[in-house]
C-alpha cells in the first residue's frame, strides 16, 4: 500500500518502500501561498526516484496571507479532506507513469489530484489558491487536455487538425500535427510571391479567431476556421494564438485581446516593432526592456518556463554569434538581479538586428506557447541571414513539440522550406482575383535551395535578375564562347550551364 510522509527542505528526506515523500519549499506565490512541494518516490524495493514539483491547496486557507495546507507529520495514506493538489509539469505525470499504471493510479488517488479527478477539479477549480498558486504556470487548456491524459496513463500528446477558407475563396487548407513524426510536422509554411496575399491570410486567421474568441458573430468576412477532431478530443479549439512580425512594414496586423477570466485564459498576443497603445515602432531599448522583463519574470515566478527557455535557446548555440554569447549558460547560473544587468547590454551591444529579433521572439513565445496554441509568424525571414533562420525554425519546432502546438509562416523564403516537409507547405498562386493553392511536386525537407525556389517561383526566376542578363546575351550571341565573353569569364557553374542550354536551344529553334 503507497504512504505519504510530509517533511520540509532542510529536514532529512524519510525512506521506505511504496513511500511518496513530499518535501516542502519555501516558495510563496505572490507573497500568499506557499504551496509548492518537491516530490520524491519510493519503490518497492526501496530505490529513490525524482518525480518533480505538485502544489497542494486546501479550501479553508483560500485567500489566507503566506499561508501553507494543514498536512498531517506522520505516514497516511491520503491528503486530508479538503486539500487537493495539481504537478506542475507534464514531466511529472511521465515520471510517475514510467513507474507502472499501478503507481500511477495510487499515487493520483493519494495526491487527491485535480489533472485526474475533474469532480474535484471542477470544485476547486475557481478557487483564489486554485487560480493564485497551483495554476500559476499551469493553464485551463494543459490542464484539462494534456495533463488530464497523462494522469490517467495516455500518450502526452495527440494529433490535431484544422482548416481553414480564405474570405471570397472556395480553397480550403488543410493544417495536420502529428506530435510524434519525423520530420516534424508542426511547423507549417505559406508561401508565393510578393502579393498574393499570404501576410492577409495570417491576418484574416488571426482576426477570424480574434472574433470567436470575444463571441461576436461570425459572417466569416475574415474566412473561416474548421477544427477537426482527432483522436477523440472534446475540444479541438485553440487555447491561444500569438502573431510575431518584425518587419518595419509588417502588413500583419498587430491583434491583441486580453484573457477573458482567470480559469479561461484564451487570449490573442503579439510580438513585433509595433507598439500596440500608440503610433511608431518600438526602438531597442523598448525591446530589451521587454527581454529583461520576462526573463526576470522566468528566474523569479515561474521555473518550469526557465528550464524551457534554456533548452529553447540551447537549439540556437548552434549558431556561432550564439554560441560566442553564452546566453543559456548566463541564465542557468544568473539571478535576477545579474540578468537585469547583463542581458540589456548583451541586447544592445552584442547582438545583431537579426540576432535580437531571434532571442526575443523565442523568449516571448515561451512566455505565451501552451497546449494548442497557434503561432502565426509573418516572414521569419527579415533581418535573418540562412543559417540563423534554419537554426530559430528548428528551437520553434522544439518549443511547440514540447507543447503541442503549432505555427504558420508566410515566407519567400526556400531555407524555410527546406526544415518542413511538403505535406507541411502551401503554395499559393493568383490570377487577378482568383487565387489556388497547391502542395508542392517535390519533397521539401532538405531539398536544395536551387530546386525549391524553381519549383515555388518557376517563370519569375527566369525573367528576372542574372536570369535575364544570361537570357539577353544568348538572343545577342550565336556561340556560347562569344556570349561568355560578354560577361569576361565571370560566371558561375549554374550560369554557364544555363547560357549554354539558352544557346543551342536557340540553335535548334532556327534550325
Amino acid at each position: 500500500m503507497l504512504k505519504i510522509q510530509v517533511t520540509r527542505r532542510g529536514s532529512q528526506v524519510a525512506t521506505g518502500r511504496d513511500l511518496l515523500v513530499l518535501v516542502h519549499e519555501d516558495w510563496n506565490d505572490w507573497w500568499k501561498y506557499q504551496t509548492l512541494y518537491g516530490v520524491i518516490y519510493f519503490d518497492s524495493d526501496g530505490t529513490r526516484h525524482d518525480i518533480g514539483s505538485t502544489k497542494i491547496g486546501q479550501r479553508d486557507i483560500d485567500g489566507e496571507i503566506k499561508v501553507s495546507p494543514s498536512l498531517p507529520t506522520g505516514r497516511i495514506e491520503r491528503l486530508p479532506e479538503g486539500t487537493f493538489s495539481l504537478g506542475q509539469s507534464p514531466q511529472f505525470y511521465k515520471n510517475l507513469m514510467e513507474q507502472g499504471a499501478d503507481i500511477l493510479d495510487c499515487a493520483m488517488g493519494a495526491l487527491r489530484d485535480i489533472a485526474y479527478d475533474a469532480t474535484l477539479r471542477s470544485s476547486v477549480l475557481d478557487l483564489d489558491v486554485t487560480q493564485t498558486s497551483l495554476m500559476r504556470e499551469v493553464s485551463k487548456t494543459e490542464l484539462e487536455g494534456q495533463f488530464h491524459r497523462i494522469a490517467h496513463g495516455s500518450a502526452p500528446e495527440t494529433v490535431f487538425r484544422f482548416e481553414f477558407t480564405p474570405s471570397g475563396s472556395n480553397i480550403v487548407l488543410d493544417f495536420k500535427v502529428s506530435p510524434r513524426s519525423w520530420p516534424p510536422t508542426n511547423v507549417h509554411v505559406i508561401v508565393g510571391r510578393n502579393g498574393v496575399g499570404k501576410s492577409r491570410l495570417l491576418n484574416d486567421m488571426a482576426l477570424d479567431l480574434k472574433a470567436r474568441y470575444e463571441h461576436s458573430d461570425q459572417d466569416a468576412r475574415f474566412g473561416r476556421f474548421r477544427s477537426i477532431e482527432v483522436d477523440e478530443e472534446p475540444d479541438a479549439s485553440f487555447a491561444n494564438i500569438v502573431t510575431i512580425s518584425f518587419s518595419a512594414f509588417e502588413s500583419l496586423e498587430p491583434v491583441r485581446t486580453e484573457p477573458e477570466s482567470k480559469s479561461r485564459r484564451r487570449y490573442i498576443d503579439y510580438v513585433g516593432l509595433r507598439r500596440l497603445s500608440q503610433e511608431g515602432l518600438k526602438d531597442t531599448p523598448a525591446l530589451a526592456g521587454e527581454l529583461t522583463k520576462t526573463a526576470i519574470m522566468f528566474i523569479r515566478e515561474m521555473p518550469a518556463k526557465k528550464i524551457r527557455w534554456i533548452r529553447a535557446i540551447e537549439h540556437l548555440e548552434n549558431d556561432p554569434v550564439f554560441a560566442d554569447a553564452q546566453i543559456s549558460q548566463m541564465i542557468r547560473e544568473g539571478t535576477a538581479e545579474s540578468l537585469s544587468r547583463e542581458l540589456p547590454v548583451l541586447f544592445k551591444d552584442k547582438l545583431s538586428s537579426g540576432h535580437k529579433i531571434v532571442l526575443l521572439s523565442l523568449t516571448k513565445l515561451v512566455e505565451h506557447v501552451e497546449e494548442r496554441t497557434l503561432v502565426l509568424i509573418d516572414e521569419p525571414e527579415a533581418h535573418l541571414h540562412p543559417p540563423l533562420l534554419s537554426a530559430y525554425i528548428r528551437a520553434l519546432s522544439y518549443l511547440l513539440t514540447n507543447r503541442n502546438g503549432v505555427a504558420v509562416a508566410a515566407t519567400h523564403s526556400p531555407v524555410v522550406l527546406q526544415e518542413v516537409p511538403r505535406s507541411c507547405v502551401w503554395m499559393l498562386s493568383r490570377s487577378g482575383r482568383s487565387v489556388w493553392a497547391n502542395r508542392p511536386e517535390l519533397e521539401t525537407f532538405g531539398e536544395n535551395v536551387g530546386s525549391l525556389t524553381n519549383t515555388v517561383f518557376g517563370l519569375e526566376v527566369t525573367a528576372t535578375g542574372f536570369h535575364r542578363m544570361l537570357t539577353d546575351a544568348a538572343q545577342r550571341n550565336t556561340t556560347y564562347e562569344s556570349a561568355l565573353a560578354e560577361f569576361g569569364s565571370q560566371i558561375g557553374f549554374e550560369g554557364r550551364a544555363i547560357l549554354r542550354s539558352q544557346i543551342f536551344g536557340q540553335r535548334d529553334r532556327q534550325q
